[in-house]
């Protein structure tokens, strides 16, 4: 049943016309010159396990290590809280990743 506030409607996402889920698009960018296309594959192939594992009521699909270095999210749920927790999920996975290679001495890619 949804919350009601004091004095306030109800609060109850919708989703957009014609059913579809809520959808968020992250790009993460690894940078540019040489290496940047690398560590964009490095960066896909380590949230990779993690997108798969799914969160309840969230669907991910990573696309990475183009010529530009980027690396992109999309994010599908069937509600707004299961879209930012999955959201919140991937991008800290993300900064854990590119952390954890600097702490290494070099980023991710660089071989």
């Amino acid at each position: 049943m949804p919350q009601r506030r004091k004095n306030g409607p109800k609060l109850k996402p919708k989703r957009p016309a014609g059913g579809a889920p809520f959808v968020a698009t992250v790009s993460v960018e690894m940078g540019q010159g040489p290496g940047a296309a690398a560590r964009a594959r490095a960066l896909a192939k380590a949230l990779g396990p993690e997108s798969g594992r799914q969160l309840p009521g969230s669907r991910v699909t990573i696309r990475g290590g183009g010529p530009v270095g980027t690396v992109e999210l999309r994010i599908e749920a069937h509600s707004l809280r299961a879209l930012r927790a999955a959201v919140n999920s991937h991008l800290r996975w993300a900064s854990l990743a590119v952390e954890i290679a600097k702490v290494a001495g070099e980023r991710p890619g660089d071989e």
